[in-house]
């Protein structure tokens, strides 16, 4: 009953936005009864319809989540540009969120899982838009039965769904599964990647692990710089921080100070301090 009546109130509205919002909400229904070559097409008219940008936006994100096998290189095409425009910087998430859609449509679950990974990292938000991304990816996880990706997955989108979700029972129930499997599936893991070493000749064993050390190396020295920056800024937002910072640069604030013993006033104070604290005592 809903559809047509939708339907019929579309060709009686006259507004281009009016119309542009029904057709939206046409698609979703056509979407909830499996309807969903319907579906693509009411999401299509949104933005025919030249409606602002957000509503255009949703369209595009909606009709990635009913693609059919086919209708995949101009829609990607499009969503790689709308991922590159600054006006979408806060809305990676979504947009690698259909294209992943995109690429499992089109049974490439390979690049699916990178589509969404992009979406989960380059996400800013850390909304329910991320919580679906991060279901989607932890899903297929746990159809590859690589447990140990699919538990972390999981366990972000239980961090990011409300419990009042309809679907948070069956995440929550997912997730307390994928816990107890961790222990045994790290192990399993770990055995095959040992084994996998094992039949490898010692240069193609060298070299996976010169590549595992590097990367652990790289991995060490971003926590240093990382530390070191956050140690920094503490420096810089303590009292009077500020003006020790001034201190230490020559007049006009251009350049660093040189070293402590080159400063012959920074020298005379630290005499003068040393014998305030220890007198004159002669050195032995």
């Amino acid at each position: 009953g809903r559809i047509p009546n939708m339907e019929q109130a579309i060709t009686r509205q006259k507004g281009s936005l009016e119309k542009a919002r029904l057709y939206f909400l046409l698609g979703q229904l056509y979407h909830q009864v499996g309807e969903d070559q319907k579906a693509y097409k009411a999401f299509k008219k949104v933005y025919s319809k030249n409606p602002p940008y957000e509503l255009e936006f949703n369209a595009r994100i909606k009709q990635s989540e009913v693609l059919s096998k086919g209708q995949s290189k101009q829609m990607i095409a499009k969503l790689k540009r709308m991922a590159k425009s600054t006006k979408n910087k806060d809305y990676q998430d979504q947009i690698y969120y259909a294209i992943g859609n995109i690429w499992l449509a089109n049974g490439d679950t390979t690049r699916a899982i990178w589509a969404y990974q992009d979406g989960v990292d380059k996400s800013t938000r850390n909304g329910i838009e991320k919580g679906v991304v991060w279901l989607h990816l932890g899903q297929l996880y746990w159809e590859r039965e690589e447990f140990v990706k699919a538990q972390a997955c999981y366990a972000g989108v239980l961090s990011l769904f409300d419990k009042d979700r309809e679907d948070y029972k069956e995440v929550n129930e997912r997730s307390r599964i994928l816990d107890e499997l961790l222990p045994y599936a790290s192990a399993v893991e770990l055995q095959d990647s040992l084994q996998e070493l094992a039949r490898m000749d010692s240069v193609e064993r060298m070299k996976v692990i010169k590549n595992i050390i590097s990367e652990l190396k790289k991995k060490e020295k971003e926590e240093k710089k990382k530390a070191a920056e956050k140690a920094n800024a503490a420096t810089q937002n303590r009292p009077g921080a500020q003006n020790q910072g001034a201190n230490q640069q020559r007049p006009g604030n251009q350049t660093p100070a040189q070293w402590y013993f080159y400063n012959p006033a920074a020298v005379t104070n630290g005499k003068n301090e040393f014998q305030r604290l220890w007198g004159t005592r002669q050195l032995r």
